[in-house]
């Protein structure tokens, strides 16, 4: 049995926290917070830190909108392509989840 793009999400949709995803006015995800930027900020101006300082922009290419039952080689294409381990991936515009190459290879090793 071949591993679908769904099923290569699922770890991530069921164990695994990768960050919060920043989206932009249309909904589109644009950037991922990194926590470490995050918790460096003194709390005095968490209030008045743009998301950018926080946050990791990723390229507009990295939302790949395919279908889920598509086959999972998918994704490592459209990472080869982006140049990128990670992308935001979704269905008819719909955000799935947000996965990495590890997390594939992780759940393609135990399917043998």
């Amino acid at each position: 049995m071949t591993l679908n793009i769904f099923g290569a999400l699922g770890p991530v949709l069921d164990e695994l926290f990768l960050g919060v995803l920043v989206i932009d006015r249309d909904g589109r995800p644009v950037a991922l917070l990194d926590a470490g930027a995050l918790q460096s900020v003194p709390p005095g101006n968490a209030a008045h830190t743009p998301v950018s300082a926080v946050s990791r922009p990723q390229p507009p290419q990295w939302v790949l909108d395919v279908d889920p039952q598509a086959p999972v080689s998918e994704l490592f294409a459209a990472m080869n392509a982006v140049g990128t381990g990670i992308l935001a991936v979704c269905h008819h515009g719909r955000l799935l989840g947000v996965v990495t190459a590890e997390t594939i290879n992780t759940r393609l090793e135990g399917r043998t």
